[in-house]
C-alpha cells in the first residue's frame, strides 16, 4: 500500500504525494481526494496551489497547469484558449493538467491567489 509523506497547498486545496509516485488533489469542499490521472506515475515532484488553479512540476522540469483562470488573468500560463478548456463568463477553465511551453527546464513553481511563477532555467 502506498505511504503519503510529502503535503503541499493552501487554504482550500491540497496535494498529497506517495512513495509509489502518486499524487491525491484535496479540497475542503470535497470529502475525498481527487485522483488525476495525469499526475499518476509520471515523477510529479510538486504541486503549487492557488485560489482556483493549479500548477504541477514533473521532474523532468515538464510544467502542467489547470483550474479557473478569471478574467483572463494569465494564471494557467497557457495563452488564449488551450484545448479542453471551457468559458465561463469572463473566465476559462481547464479541467485536465494541462502543459505549460517554457523555454528551458522548469525548476520550481509557485502559486497563490490568482498568480503563478515558475523558475526556468535555460541550460
Amino acid at each position: 500500500a502506498p505511504k503519503f509523506f510529502r503535503l503541499s497547498g493552501s487554504f482550500r486545496s491540497f496535494a498529497a504525494f506517495s512513495n509509489e509516485d502518486l499524487v491525491l488533489v484535496g479540497s475542503k469542499n470535497t470529502d475525498e481526494p481527487e485522483i488525476i490521472d495525469e499526475l499518476q506515475k509520471v515523477n510529479c515532484i510538486s504541486v503549487a496551489v492557488g485560489d482556483y488553479h493549479f500548477l504541477a512540476l514533473l521532474r523532468d522540469g515538464t510544467m502542467l497547469s489547470w483550474g479557473l483562470e478569471s478574467n483572463h488573468c494569465g494564471c494557467l500560463g497557457l495563452g488564449k484558449q488551450p484545448n479542453g478548456s471551457i468559458i465561463e463568463g469572463g473566465s476559462k477553465r481547464v479541467i485536465k493538467p494541462t502543459q505549460i511551453d517554457a523555454e528551458g527546464k522548469v525548476v520550481a513553481i509557485a502559486a497563490a491567489g490568482w498568480q503563478s511563477a515558475a523558475i526556468i532555467s535555460d541550460s
